[in-house]
């Protein structure tokens, strides 16, 4: 065996060792959408929350659907997309939420504009993104 073969071959069960890599693939609702960031990490909220989020003058940025593992960092990248909180599912054409489907996880971002959290109960604040 080669020097170039056994690198290869290195390479190989290194990158295996590593898991599936994660990426995420963003489709916001308009191209003129908010991105700047404005919390430190986004609440994970369920259906029955979103008329809350509403009733704050929340809207959705966009989808976000995540390729690989996702564990523990949905919240920083949803935040990092300009949302406040985001509920798993993803929005049609006609901007109903739909659950998604297939292997990929996904997940509608909303944005509440800062001066609206104090509105939300305590548990659907998100904590201000410190510049």
């Amino acid at each position: 065996m080669g020097e170039k073969t056994i690198a290869t071959g290195v390479l190989f069960v290194a990158l295996l060792a590593c898991g599936n890599p994660r990426s995420i693939a963003w489709d916001p609702v308009s191209v003129a959408a908010h991105t700047n960031r404005i919390a430190k990490a986004a609440v994970h909220v369920g259906v029955a929350d979103l008329e809350i989020i509403q009733s704050a003058e929340g809207y959705a940025l966009g989808t976000m659907t995540m390729k690989g593992r996702s564990e523990g960092i949905t919240s920083t990248e949803a935040a990092e997309y300009g949302g406040t909180h985001f509920l798993s599912g993803r929005l049609t054409s006609t901007g109903a939420l739909m659950p998604s489907t297939g292997r990929d996880e996904m997940f509608v971002v909303y944005r509440v504009p800062t001066n609206r959290w104090t509105s939300l109960p305590r548990a659907l604040q998100p904590e201000p993104h410190k510049r």
